[in-house]
Parts: C-alpha cells; structure tokens; sequence
C-alpha cells in the first residue's frame, strides 16, 4: 500500500464562551427550545479558515442525514426552526 497525501488541514476548537455563541445558544433554547452541545465531528469544514482568520464560528444545521449521497434528507420542520432562529439572531447583530 503506498499513501500519498494530498490534502490536510490543521483541527480546531469552537470558543464555546463567545459572546455571539452564548447568545445564539441562549436564543435557540429559550425561543426554539434547541440545545446545543459540544461535539467532535471528523469531517471537513470551511470554519477552519474562519477560525483561522480569528471570525467566530458557529457549526450547526438542521435536522437531516445521509449527507452528500442519494438518500439525503432534511426534516421541513427542523429547517423552518433553523431558519427563524438565524433570522432572529441575525437581526441582534446589527
């Protein structure tokens, strides 16, 4: 077996205490009631560029699954939840 490696990036950590985090997660459960928690996800992400640039970044979506194949679904009522939580919270940040 020969590896060649093409591509890597370095891993990264969500500042959970943002200011901008706290409040998204404090808005998500007292108006959607949507919790948050932490978790290691292994997968790719643009937010490491973010990060990297010091942007805070948030990682969520909406309830869904079998992500980039055939089979991929999203829940309508989940992602009518998403999007008035980021409609709401977007409008505190101007």
């Amino acid at each position: 077996i020969t590896l060649e490696e093409i591509i890597t990036a370095e891993s990264f950590e969500v500042d959970l205490e943002h200011p901008h985090l706290v409040q998204f997660r404090k808005l998500a459960k007292q108006r959607f009631g949507i919790s948050f928690e932490p978790f290691d996800s292994h997968g790719s992400s643009d937010a490491r560029f973010f990060i990297g640039a010091g942007i805070p970044t948030i990682i969520t979506r909406p309830k869904g699954g079998g992500y980039h194949a055939e089979q991929e679904w999203i829940d309508l009522k989940s992602l009518e939840r998403f999007y008035a939580l980021l409609k709401e919270w977007s409008k505190l940040q101007q």
